[in-house]
């Protein structure tokens, strides 16, 4: 069969990582021997559809896989009417549209129900595709794809030999007030009961299973049954607000080691890190070259259990290692030497940077966790999945 064609999508977001991420898989799908190319056209369908004319020309006349590629169900604009509805150029022209959720699918499920049959979901968490499925949202299909990076520096400055330091790449916001953000749910007092609970669960360190799981266990025990409406609404809303908690109360729990944060930090959380250096909104080709220098990258995302982040593989494709919240996705990759790089938040985060800084085989550490990476997370490990992605729909 013929290498696919892929052509990756993305708007402008140069303080985003999905641009870069979307240039180095398309480079290791070339670099595979597969047609790939990103673009980065501009965000008013209009000028989309104009910039990407001889793009889209391409792909109705590719004879083999072939296949759009876009994030969190933002699929390219509609092209035309049809019976009162507007068609995507995807639907129109018979071209597969692979989506990858880099975020939890119920915050963007508006999208996914109105996805063409043509499109295919992509998970970066496990623990996502019952919601998917129960959902209905998978169209052709829904499979894992995690996160990836690029190839390792051939010679990274050795952890040792770096400023003694650890960066935050990422913007931090400080939740709602509580009672209030709970009203802005539903003015149902059983179902804030619900909700209440959900985040209790969800804010314990210990708690494995990602929102939607914990709310089903939740209204199995209460016997409160919820559209599926409210269920989208509360999983989102959820998921927001733990994350957006549990990363300043982390960020802000960590004493004794003063970290350089690159990204936006909203007035009402500022003044909770000040210990921290804040270095005000930054692009992600400025964090790349932060986690470049700096010894150790905090991976403080709280919302997903079995899933990755930019920070931890661009971080290792870099040289810089990652002290993250629990997730299966690090397994045999953080547990080296005597350290717990997987354990961030679960409040001795300072005793843990105190003992990487002073370790002697921190070396050692560093090269055995950049060679775990290398075998498991670099985007060239992901292109059978892309060309099996491509093959199988193309023949559905």
């Amino acid at each position: 069969m013929r290498e696919p064609l892929v052509i990756a999508v993305s708007p402008p977001t140069p303080y985003r990582p999905i641009n870069q991420m979307w240039a180095d898989l398309t480079a290791a799908l070339r670099a595979a021997g597969c047609h790939a190319m990103s673009y980065t056209p501009r965000n008013d369908e209009a000028d989309m559809l104009q910039d990407m004319q001889q793009v889209l020309q391409d792909l109705v006349l590719w004879k083999g896989p072939r296949l759009i590629l876009s994030c969190n169900g933002s699929f390219l604009p509609p092209v035309e009417k049809q019976n009162g509805r507007l068609v995507s150029f995807g639907e129109r022209y018979n071209v597969p549209l692979w989506t990858l959720m880099i975020d939890e699918p119920a915050r963007h499920s508006p999208r996914l129900r109105a996805a063409p049959e043509s499109s295919f979901v992509t998970i970066v968490d496990e623990q996502h595709r019952r919601y998917v499925e129960e959902a209905g949202l998978g169209r052709k299909g829904i499979a894992f794809f995690g996160h990836g990076g690029p190839e390792p520096l051939a010679d990274p400055t050795p952890t040792s030999e770096r400023a003694p330091n650890q960066v935050f790449i990422g913007d931090v916001t400080a939740p709602p007030p509580y009672e209030e953000w709970l009203g802005r749910i539903s003015q149902d007092t059983a179902i804030q009961e619900v909700v209440d609970r959900v985040v209790t669960r969800c804010l314990d360190p210990q708690c494995r299973h990602c929102s939607h799981l914990v709310l089903e266990a939740v209204c199995a025990e209460t016997g409160q049954a919820l559209s599926a409406n409210m269920r989208d609404r509360v999983i989102a809303h959820v998921e927001i607000y733990i994350h957006q908690r549990r990363r300043l109360e982390i960020l802000e729990g960590i004493r004794e080691h003063s970290i350089d944060i690159f990204g936006q930090v909203t007035p009402d959380a500022a003044p909770r890190l000040q210990h921290h250096r804040l270095h005000g909104k930054a692009s992600w080709a400025r964090g790349i070259e932060a986690m470049r220098a700096a010894r150790f990258v905090l991976n403080p995302v709280a919302v997903f259990k079995t899933g990755g982040h930019p920070r931890l593989t661009y971080g290792l494709a870099n040289g810089c290692l990652p002290f993250t919240t629990p997730t299966r996705f690090c397994e045999g990759i953080t547990d080296r030497g005597g350290v717990d790089f997987d354990l961030l938040g679960d409040g001795g985060d300072d005793e843990r940077l105190a003992a990487a800084h002073a370790a002697r085989d921190i070396d050692d550490i560093q090269r055995a966790m950049i060679e775990a990476y290398a075998g498991r997370h670099s985007w060239g490990q992901r292109v059978d999945s892309v060309r099996h992605i491509a093959e199988t729909l193309a023949e559905s």
